[in-house]
């Protein structure tokens, strides 16, 4: 008998399609918000990156950035994510880990990645700017604001090929 006056909290079990549906809402307010101006365009997200300790090789605990966990449920660093407003479809960049990085850590491949998140496609950071170029969008859009109660902006793509595309 368990004697303890207050139970253990229940574990929340998330939805499987609650990102997806959370992306869709998100896409339709989007596109009713910009009008005309959204077609073949694109939304572009950062992710959290990571903080190594000082010179060591560990890194200090960061969160994921809470839009892009929000749309996307991915909760890996460096990552970035991208929605097609057009069609709709995500697509999340991972890092791709070197075999020194997997020996010490689970590190799942880009399929299991697209099954876990109910992704429409998962590619590497290095594929980005090919991704881009062969989509052509007109205009690239990113979240970017302060927040009123930390003062901090939200984390801005800074790949150096962004430089020559519309933002």
């Amino acid at each position: 008998m368990n004697t303890d006056p207050i139970p253990p909290p229940k574990e929340y079990v998330i939805p499987e399609d609650f990102h997806q549906n959370i992306r869709t809402r998100f896409l339709n307010f989007f596109r009713y918000t910009v009008g005309d101006k959204a077609k073949n365009s694109v939304i572009m997200l950062m992710g959290a990156c990571k903080i190594n300790k000082h010179d060591e090789d560990q890194q200090y605990r960061v969160e994921q950035e809470s839009n892009f966990h929000y749309l996307f449920g991915v909760d890996f660093l460096n990552c970035y994510a991208i929605i097609d407003v057009d069609n709709g479809k995500s697509v999340v960049f991972v890092p791709q880990y070197d075999s020194n990085y997997k020996m010490w850590n689970v590190v799942l491949n880009n399929e299991e990645i697209k099954q876990k998140f109910k992704l429409d496609e998962v590619l590497y950071n290095d594929d980005i700017e090919s991704w881009l170029s062969n989509r052509k969008p007109s205009l690239i859009y990113y979240f970017y604001g302060i927040d009123d109660y930390s003062h901090h902006s939200l984390p801005i793509p800074e790949q150096s090929f962004l430089q020559k595309l519309q933002l």
